[in-house]
């Protein structure tokens, strides 16, 4: 009966385990494909030479001056990076408890409403790109069904 219940207490503990590593990964799959899209967004349309980067009103004038392709190409890599977040967090789990998708969706809006706000975006970028991060890394994660 006691090792029993040792199992069962082992088995849950390990079940949390994984969550948080799958949430983890997820996040870290999300940030790295962001950063490679942001990265091909720099190379499309780079930043003034010179640009103090400390400067936080000559990088507003920057994000004002970009075109509407450079924001749907940043919404893209959230929507990509939302979906390969939920994905992998579901090959981790290999559970149908949905609890890790919401908590990185969460996290991921939070992110997303702090950088929306430290420098200011069109507004259209914003609510679609708060629009993406939970339903997206939930749909991720709830394509792939357990197996019985």
């Amino acid at each position: 009966m006691l090792l029993n219940k040792k199992c069962i207490l082992a088995e849950i503990i390990c079940g949390m385990f994984r969550k948080i590593v799958a949430v983890v990964a997820g996040l870290l799959v999300f940030v790295f494909i962001v950063s490679v899209i942001e990265s091909l967004n720099a190379k499309l349309y780079p930043m003034p030479v010179g640009i103090d980067k400390a400067n936080r009103e000559a990088i507003q004038a920057y994000v004002n001056s970009l075109p509407k392709t450079a924001f749907i190409i940043l919404l893209s890599g959230y929507l990509i990076g939302s979906f390969f977040c939920g994905l992998v967090m579901r090959l981790i789990t290999k559970s149908d408890d949905k609890m890790p998708a919401y908590l990185a969706g969460i996290g991921l809006t939070t992110v997303g409403i702090v950088n929306f706000f430290s420098i200011e975006h069109p507004w259209w970028v914003i609510i679609t790109g708060l629009l993406i991060f939970i339903p997206v890394t939930l749909y991720g994660y709830t394509l792939i069904r357990k197996k019985d």
